[in-house]
């Protein structure tokens, strides 16, 4: 018999796009993580004062709100926030600068995404949360 995890790790994402969402779904999926996929800003802001992950992907290029817009309200809600916000640009380099005047906790990763990488970052961050 299998044992299940000592302690799950939650990842959500908040990514429009099918695609990106299935791959990323796949590639960060595990025994001990839990990832969760909602399709707006409006969806993350509503839980987070309930659920709050571990991690959160967000797609600058989300519906309704963009990405930038839900980082904004993400730091303004819960500055001081446990948790690492990993935003999915295109042209990450440029947009770098710019986020890191007004947003704490997160890093940037341009598209195409190196699941190795954003798996790196996770466990990088659990791992610094641990200690």
């Amino acid at each position: 018999m299998v044992e299940p995890p000592q302690h799950q790790t939650e990842i959500v994402l908040a990514v429009r796009e099918r695609y990106l969402a299935r791959v990323l779904m796949r590639g960060l999926s595990a025994p001990d993580r839990t990832v969760t996929r909602v399709t707006s800003g409006k969806a993350v802001l509503e839980r987070l004062p309930s659920r709050v992950p571990h991690v959160l992907v967000v797609d600058l290029d989300l519906a309704l709100m963009s990405g930038e817009e839900l980082c904004r309200r993400v730091q303004a809600q819960m500055p001081e926030r446990p948790f690492l916000t990993v935003v999915l640009a295109s042209g990450a380099e440029d947009q770098y600068g710019h986020f890191s005047q007004w947003f704490s906790q997160f890093r940037l990763l341009e598209k195409p995404i190196s699941l190795n990488a954003l798996n790196a970052l996770i466990e990088e961050h659990l791992t610094e949360a641990v200690e």
